[in-house]
């Protein structure tokens, strides 16, 4: 896991992993800019993604799937396994894209390609935010916020080079039966595997353009009167200027809870000019049940007890609630 706080956010992140094992990744889970159902997809590809930002080719699609249920930000939306395992030799690096409809939030780095996590199998590098699918602004250095599930496995053909050379000269040193492990175990099976991966891409991205992509776009979002992609909805700011900042915007009260009834009313007053087109409820009981949601102008003083001016804007019979606590997403 990177982190899940976050201060800035896009559509996707593009990012280094090097494996410091042989490793498998099986799969990811994401920091999403707002909740519902949405798309996501991962690509990949062998070293890095420089030079690759613009260009679908060599990158592979390892999972697409277009109804996640995004969670909140700073909350874990588990993506389930990919299409195809990433098998990653040791010292060997690979390159990830993540995009999601809902967008991804993240934070701001310190240096591209520098290792911002890592634990004995992998360690997963500062990499950039990006705009569209192979098109459009990117931002560097960004920090992809969220989890990756691997496992560490066994090198692969080891065995069968290591004991190809042994054996052969092992008769002619000694007669003894009591040496024969002397020569098997120094030379053993690390020389063998290493060798072909350590030098394929591993002194990698870094020598090559790394004074790089940074000076490209990021002073786009800087220079244009308003912060456009820090996460905030500033006042010169809205959803046609700046969509990834005023558009899918969340507020939530609180999940905790010590009463209960069938309902509530409650008013939101607007700060600025705002449309509101869903809800999310923390429930009674869980199950299939029928939820409706009514609204009026101004407040619902004087009209708590009858339907007049009321307008039903939502109506399911078929909702199905979470337990008590836990968001129930309504559409």
């Amino acid at each position: 896991e990177t982190t899940y706080e976050f201060n800035l956010g896009s559509s996707g992140n593009m990012f280094v992993v090097k494996a410091r094992r042989n490793i498998v990744v099986s799969s990811f889970a994401i920091n999403s800019k707002s909740r519902g159902v949405g798309a996501v997809k991962i690509y990949t590809r062998a070293g890095s993604y420089t030079n690759h930002e613009q260009s679908r080719d060599g990158w592979e699609l390892v999972y697409e799937n277009d109804s996640v249920i995004h969670n909140r930000r700073g909350v874990v939306t588990e993506l389930g396994f990919l299409d195809r395992k990433i098998h990653i030799a040791k010292d060997r690096s690979q390159s990830f894209f993540v995009t999601s409809t809902n967008g991804l939030v993240y934070k701001g780095g310190e240096k591209e390609f520098s290792v911002y996590q890592s634990d004995e199998g992998m360690e997963i590098m500062e990499g950039i935010g990006t705009e569209g699918e192979f098109e459009g602004i990117t931002y560097s250095p960004r920090v992809w916020s969220g989890t990756i599930w691997y496992n560490v496995v066994e090198a692969t053909s080891s065995p069968s080079k290591s004991l190809t050379k042994l054996p052969s000269k092992s008769p002619s040193v000694s007669s003894h039966t009591s040496k024969p492990t002397s020569h098997p175990t120094p030379s053993n099976p690390t020389p063998i595997p290493t060798s072909s991966p350590t030098r394929l891409p591993t002194p990698h991205p870094t020598p090559k353009p790394t004074p790089n992509p940074t000076p490209k776009p990021i002073s786009t979002p800087t220079t244009s009167p308003h912060q456009c992609g820090n996460a905030l909805c500033e006042l010169s700011e809205n959803a046609a200027n700046c969509p990834i900042d005023c558009s899918s915007k969340e507020i939530e009260t609180t999940y905790e809870f010590n009463l209960g009834s069938s309902g509530s009313m409650f008013s939101v007053k607007a700060k600025r000019d705002i449309s509101v087109y869903s809800f999310a409820l923390n429930s009674n009981l869980r199950g299939l049940g029928t939820v409706k949601i009514y609204t009026r102008a101004g407040s619902y003083i004087n009209h708590d007890q009858s339907r007049e001016g009321w307008e039903l804007i939502y109506e399911n019979d078929s909702v199905n609630h979470s337990r008590r606590g836990k968001m129930t997403f309504l559409g």
